[in-house]
């Protein structure tokens, strides 16, 4: 076994491989610098839609985003989701998106379907001067805003921090 590992480390070099730890932590730097520290923490939806005219969560349900290194997960107020992000500036990438798949009664499963949409369509971030996260979406259906509040100060019903908002 031993005579096999000796040429294999040979070869690595030349197919372009290394066992040195520098490249893998530059790597890791390099994505990590893509990923807005002003995201991360636990939040929660307190409304979607028009800025104007938002449309708030089904009542006893909490839909979340947990933004933590470059991976968001969350709840739909059903099911979970998780996806991976990066930023740029403003700009917020999402990747696929996988959910569990427990059967939700409406209108519970009508706002998971509207919040994934707008999720899959998200365009955006912006942080208010009061500290809460805007996702601006954009899809064929629909754009507007993903409005959350810091899970930290989420004090409930979400039709009473709606005006608090703005």
């Amino acid at each position: 076994m031993k005579s096999l590992i000796l040429p294999l480390t040979l070869l690595l070099p030349v197919l372009g491989y290394s066992l040195t730890a520098p490249a893998i932590a530059a790597e890791s730097t390099r994505e990590v610098a893509q990923v807005s520290t002003a995201l991360q923490g636990e939040w929660v939806l307190v409304g979607w839609g028009d800025k104007a005219n938002l449309t708030p969560p089904v009542a006893g349900t909490r839909v979340t985003a947990n933004f933590m290194g470059d991976r968001l997960s969350g709840s739909t107020g059903c099911n979970n989701y998780m996806t991976s992000f990066t930023t740029e500036g403003t700009t917020l990438k999402l990747g696929p998106t996988a959910t569990t798949m427990k059967a939700c009664s409406d209108p519970i499963s009508q706002q998971e379907s509207q919040f994934l949409m707008a999720l899959s369509g998200v365009k955006t971030y912006a942080m208010t001067p009061e500290g809460h996260l805007h996702l601006t979406y954009e899809t064929e259906a629909a754009s507007g805003v993903l409005a959350f509040v810091p899970l930290a100060t989420y004090q409930g019903a979400a039709q009473e921090a709606i005006p608090a908002l703005w």
